[in-house]
């Protein structure tokens, strides 16, 4: 697992900093610049793409239903 990363920076003249960033600092203003890595983001998979990715599972979706009704009906 990828362990987070921050980066921090004392004393930075509010004056370099970007226009988006600057808030309510003036020129003579200094910082502290703290920066954190985010996460990737974890795409959402839902249970019916995993069907049919492992060795002998279920060909597709409906393979799945298929078997499972036909052992239903043999109860």
């Amino acid at each position: 697992m990828d362990e987070p990363k921050r980066h921090i920076i004392e004393h930075y003249p509010a004056e370099r900093l970007p226009d988006e960033l600057r808030g309510p600092f003036s020129d003579n203003d200094t910082v502290t610049v703290t920066l954190d890595r985010e996460p990737p983001s974890r795409s959402v998979r839902r249970l019916s793409d995993f069907v049919g990715s492992g060795k002998g599972a279920y060909r597709s979706p409906e393979h799945a239903l298929q078997q499972l009704r036909e052992g239903r009906d043999l109860v």
